[in-house]
């Protein structure tokens, strides 16, 4: 009969037999939060290090290109000086074989 008066008689109840159910609610829910804060940690971590890897792969292919372009600029340049030492030659050819034939005083332009 004493049992079900605590029943029968809920507003009656001594707070502190309600204390130790709550403590382990109180308990049980933190410890579902941690685990809800650590799955969105993960998340957040796992987003994090996906976005890194796709910044990385778009810093390589960027420096893939700059070091094509380079290399590119570079050959031009070998072509470019190449072409500027033959005609220094040719230039050099035609001023001795210029020199080796004389002044010439007539002018070609008007007979």
């Amino acid at each position: 009969m004493v049992s079900t008066i605590g029943i029968l008689e809920p507003y009656n109840t001594d707070p502190s037999i309600i204390e130790d159910p709550t403590k382990l609610f109180s308990k049980a829910m933190a410890a579902m939060e941690e685990k809800e804060a650590e799955k969105a940690m993960q998340e957040g971590e796992d987003y994090l290090h996906s976005v890194m890897e796709t910044a990385m792969d778009e810093f390589r292919k960027f420096e893939d290109e700059m070091e094509r372009m380079l290399m590119a600029e570079n050959s031009l340049q070998k072509k470019a000086k190449r072409m500027g030492n033959s005609m220094e030659k040719a230039a050099n050819f035609a001023s001795k074989k210029s020199a080796m034939r004389g002044p010439s005083f007539r002018s070609k332009a008007h007979p």
